[in-house]
């Protein structure tokens, strides 16, 4: 008959893990290292869904009765999404340098 289906494996450090497991992605974004990125990552991707959303609906509210509002609308979404992206970009590079790995010290040359 048909195998039984495999055992699942935890993540290595997780109750019940198996070492060599992959960690779950809640474990890589949650690690203490990754934590400050995770937190971005989160805001921005909320951000880049409610901020075009709100745009699109507040101009579309305000223009009733135009001819083009729903052209209008999805302009102002769109304008949106590029400020949001804008943003991210302007923070991340603008991180502290110290956060990136040191440079290797150079070798003295004895020529």
């Amino acid at each position: 008959g048909p195998l039984p289906p495999a055992p699942r494996r935890r993540a290595p450090g997780l109750r019940g893990g198996i070492p060599g497991a992959m960690p779950s992605l809640g474990a890589i974004l949650w690690h203490p290292q990754n934590r400050d990125v995770s937190k971005k990552l989160i805001f921005y991707s909320f951000v880049m869904v409610v901020f075009p959303l709100t745009t699109f609906f507040a101009i579309h509210d305000q223009l009733k009765g135009w001819r083009y509002r729903d052209a209008w609308s999805a302009a102002g979404a769109i304008v949106a999404v590029n400020c949001v992206i804008a943003a991210y970009v302007v923070m991340a590079f603008s991180e502290d340098a110290g956060e990136a790995a040191p440079a290797p010290p150079a070798k003295d040359r004895t020529d």
